[in-house]
């Protein structure tokens, strides 16, 4: 597949993928969204053993755009009636069939076992933002919404030591990560929604819409149906864009 405009890298969701991005119809908080981006992450640095998807297939993919004309953004097709994207944070490049993630201001490249260990500094560090209801019994007693510097390097010294990269213990690496880890719970996800809804149908919930945001969205009505194409056309800013009619 080319890397030019309007391209996407398109392929068959997995199982572990496709039980977090389907395990809810609607996403209302960016927390519910950033497993589903560190998985899609790992799979994608593995893309050449994975089955890729024509562009006109809806059912169970996921993707992203890589070409520098184009918004960076992760996609998913749940199925011909929900499509999703959000922003995708990292500098991305594609070698020899798979993805290499990174962070090229902060001279960071983030391999599998790199993005195993952000997913777990992101899950202990989150009490910036929220508890979740998984999180390891042993840091609650950090107060929410107050974890400083010392109290991320001794959870970042712990898990360099648990994923087997020592190299990674200094002070450099870890001011670096800490950086890394107040981007992503700062970053704007970027989070729109395409959905056929006829079950739910009515006068400010039209069939055929657009959702925009997670919490406080707004509802955009269509009058037809598109086709993931067409969605991943709608949020390429970059070509000629599509206008709103009123009424």
């Amino acid at each position: 597949m080319n890397n030019n405009t309007n391209s996407i890298y398109k392929y068959e969701s997995v199982s572990n993928l496709r039980n977090l991005a389907e395990a809810k119809r609607i996403f209302k908080t960016k927390s519910d969204l950033m497993p589903i981006l560190f998985e899609m992450m790992r799979l994608l640095t593995t893309a050449s053993s994975l089955e890729k998807c024509n562009i006109k297939l809806n059912d169970h993919c996921f993707g992203l755009t890589l070409s520098k004309d184009e918004p960076r953004r992760f996609y998913y097709f749940r199925d011909s009636k929900q499509f999703y994207s959000f922003n995708n944070p990292f500098d991305t490049s594609f070698i020899d069939g798979n993805f290499y993630f990174s962070i090229d201001s902060m001279n960071l490249d983030l391999d599998f076992e790199k993005i195993l260990l952000l997913e777990n500094l992101f899950r202990l560090t989150s009490p910036f933002v929220y508890w979740p209801d998984n999180l390891d019994s042993n840091y609650r007693t950090i107060p929410k919404n107050q974890m400083n510097f010392w109290q991320f390097e001794q959870i970042f010294i712990d898990q360099c030591e648990q994923f087997s990269l020592p190299e990674l213990n200094d002070q450099e690496n870890i001011q670096k990560w800490w950086n890394l880890i107040y981007m992503l719970l700062t970053f704007e996800i970027g989070y729109i929604r395409y959905d056929i809804d006829p079950e739910h149908e009515k006068e400010n919930h039209p069939k055929n819409h657009f959702d925009i945001n997670l919490s406080n969205s707004v509802k955009f009505g269509i009058k037809q149906n598109i086709q993931s194409s067409e969605f991943i056309h709608f949020l390429n800013s970059k070509e000629n864009v599509y206008y709103i009619k009123y009424k």
